[in-house]
């Protein structure tokens, strides 16, 4: 979401389907709202993950916010971690793997910044405690994202590319490499460094979907910590010679969907990364058009979010606010619902998602580029999850049960009787498959997760005609 140049060329494609979601409407209901003081900015938020009642916010100026939403209609800010105790680098998004939040730091609008990571205990939310704080020694324009899986931290660094960190003690990181894609890539006749960025990214099992940018999806493979590479590219041929901002990426097993600015969402599957292919596309402003700038477009999607059980994804779309799309068939993208202020002069920066929850962080833009916003803050939602109402449509004594919960990843599901062809499969909180078996006439099942990190995950159990969801905590 950043000034990109503008070379006269288009092309023809056929965009997605944008029907009304009529299989799984989605209803947005508002909530509340705590506003920020201008010219401040709320850039994004993580709602605990495992089930307390807090949201973390990357508020920029104003630091970490810590805020109490176990009465979303009236979030409290209860304790912050402030830029003076971050080497003055602004906060720009958060990430959780067990009791840790990781902050990225450093502003992505200032070339001029130092791309750094901090790492906060949050055992006890409103006890939070500054574990360390690293940054690096030269400028880049800041760190955009940083996610943790296992000892190592991976950090968005902008033009300075991919940073990986071990954080086997939290109190020293330690940097281990730097990766910068390739500039050559997608137009090697004319790269523009300062549109390359490492951007938003997915992690599983050390390979990383990275959004670089103007330089599209990058999969890099950091099995080796010291030498990562580069096995898989992708830009959407169809905006070649235009502007282009890959922004942010959810995974969905062999599924990337990724924010894509002006241009919307994308939906590649990645079983090959050797040869990444479009699956789908929902392009609602035709950013392919001629008469479309970038800057007069009518939505700029930047976070994205994902319920893996409702195929749901939800975006943050500049004065668009939110658009929801279905993407139960991810070649056809749906349209399903959109949030805009009545009346109001407002663009959305960031989203947070969390079961039934949503909360929009709203940014400050006077000079109206690319879209005008005078209001800043966190809003909070609520909407019809379907995984929440398809266990109210089976009597609690017919519902299964899992035990212990929480465990170390072995546990046991426990059906009613009569219960014939149990199908049990696990997902991580970002929508990936950890476990798929389908078992004969039983009552209890057996699980057992392998190498799986400290967290909250979700089982889909389906049986006697029933589909439901249950939330699986993953401990020490």
């Amino acid at each position: 979401m950043k000034l990109l140049y503008l070379v006269a060329a288009s092309m023809l494609i056929c965009s997605g389907v944008f029907a009304q979601c009529s299989a799984s409407p989605v209803t947005l209901t508002y909530k509340s709202s705590a506003a920020f003081p201008l010219p401040k900015e709320c850039m994004s938020a993580i709602h605990d993950e495992l089930g307390k009642p807090y949201l973390y916010v990357a508020g920029k100026e104003r630091g970490l916010l810590i805020y109490d939403v176990s009465n979303i209609a009236s979030p409290a800010l209860i304790d912050s971690i402030k830029v003076a105790d971050l080497y003055g680098l602004e906060v720009m998004s958060a990430s959780q793997s067990g009791t840790y939040v990781y902050i990225a730091l450093g502003s992505v609008f200032s070339n001029s910044a130092v791309p750094g990571m901090a790492i906060i205990d949050v055992n006890d939310p409103r006890s939070p405690v500054l574990k360390s704080v690293w940054k690096y020694h030269a400028q880049s324009g800041g760190a955009g994202i940083v996610k943790a899986e296992g000892n190592y931290a991976y950090l968005g660094a902008m033009r300075r590319g991919l940073m990986i960190l071990d954080i086997t003690d939290k109190t020293n990181p330690i940097l281990v490499s730097v990766f910068k894609p390739s500039n050559s890539y997608p137009n090697p006749t004319n790269p523009d460094s300062l549109k390359y960025n490492a951007r938003g990214m997915a992690v599983r099992n050390s390979i990383v979907y990275l959004c670089d940018d103007a330089g599209g999806v990058r999969v890099i493979n950091a099995t080796n910590k010291l030498t990562p590479t580069e096995t898989g590219q992708y830009s959407n041929p169809a905006v070649y010679n235009r502007p282009r901002a890959y922004n942010n990426v959810v995974l969905d097993d062999t599924l990337l969907y990724v924010a894509v600015d002006y241009c919307g969402m994308e939906a590649l599957s990645v079983a090959n990364v050797n040869n990444i292919k479009l699956v789908g596309w929902w392009n609602p402003w035709h950013c392919e058009s001629f008469s479309n700038t970038w800057f007069n477009s009518l939505g700029h999607t930047n976070e994205i979010q994902y319920s893996a059980a409702c195929k749901t994804v939800f975006m943050s779309s500049g004065k668009s606010e939110i658009n929801v799309v279905n993407v139960a068939n991810p070649a056809s993208p749906d349209s399903c619902t959109k949030y805009t202020t009545p009346g109001g002069n407002v663009g959305v920066w960031g989203l947070a998602l969390y079961e039934d929850q949503l909360y929009a962080c709203y940014v400050y833009v006077p000079l109206g580029i690319p879209f005008f916003s005078n209001w800043s803050g966190v809003k909070a939602f609520t909407w019809n999850n379907c995984a929440a109402a398809g266990m109210h449509e089976v009597a609690d004594e017919a519902k299964p049960d899992i035990f212990p919960n929480p465990s170390r990843g072995s546990f046991s599901v426990h059906l009613p009787p009569a219960s014939v062809e149990v199908s049990v499969r696990i997902y991580d909180i970002v929508g990936v498959k950890l476990f798929d078996h389908t078992f004969g006439n039983n009552t209890d099942v057996e699980v057992r997760l392998q190498n799986v990190y400290v967290g909250n995950y979700f089982a889909e159990i389906m049986y006697n005609g029933n589909t439901i969801y249950k939330r699986v905590m993953i401990m020490n």
